[in-house]
């Protein structure tokens, strides 16, 4: 492998799955770690509930997430080289009243090396929303969940293209797959 960092960005709407995923493969894959935007931001901003972070305006939301990317390259200083960092993301942000894009400069200043878009029917993301009590989502039809979701594959294609890194999408279930793409290309 190269000198870049090995870092698996992790995308998908908020309910399908990516913690549960994340935490399956960090108990099988071993040397991981696992970070998330949210909390990344909030290490940065020690003020406010990590929930609270989505429901801010377009401006401030934007630039949390450049504080989150800063705060990732903070935090990969202290990160053993050869350990494979999952980073836990999203491509657009439901702040309640719109829908905010992540620019690819924040993904730009992360370096990833693959991307893995997750995706579910929308039924099961909705059913995971409302049995999650401890976060804080906006309520959306299934209707407004399948358009979030299509927008997001695409946003997320198109990063993989800007940053010429392979483009991964696999439901939740889909574990093995997932190894297999990360060690594959980990190994190479």
């Amino acid at each position: 492998m190269s000198n870049q960092r090995d870092i698996t960005l992790f995308v998908g709407l908020s309910g399908v799955g990516k913690t549960f995923v994340i935490n399956r493969l960090l108990s099988e894959e071993g040397i991981c770690i696992h970070l998330s935007a949210g909390s990344l931001i909030k290490k940065k901003l020690t003020n406010i509930e990590r929930d609270s972070l989505r429901v801010l305006n377009k401006e401030v939301i934007l630039k949390n997430q450049f504080l989150m990317a800063e705060q990732f390259n903070c935090d990969l200083v202290d990160i053993d080289k050869d350990c494979r960092i999952f980073l836990d993301a999203h491509m657009l942000v439901d702040n309640d009243e719109e829908l905010i894009d992540i620019p690819f400069s924040i993904f730009k200043m992360i370096a990833p090396s693959r991307l893995i878009f997750l995706f579910d029917e929308v039924e099961t993301i909705v059913a995971r929303r409302q049995r999650d009590v401890t976060r804080t989502r906006p309520e959306r039809s299934s209707e407004e969940l399948a358009k979030q979701q299509d927008r997001s594959f695409l946003l997320a294609q198109s990063l993989c293209d800007y940053l010429s890194i392979p483009f991964y999408a696999f439901l939740p279930s889909e574990i093995d797959k997932m190894k297999e793409a990360i060690s594959s290309e980990w190994q190479a």
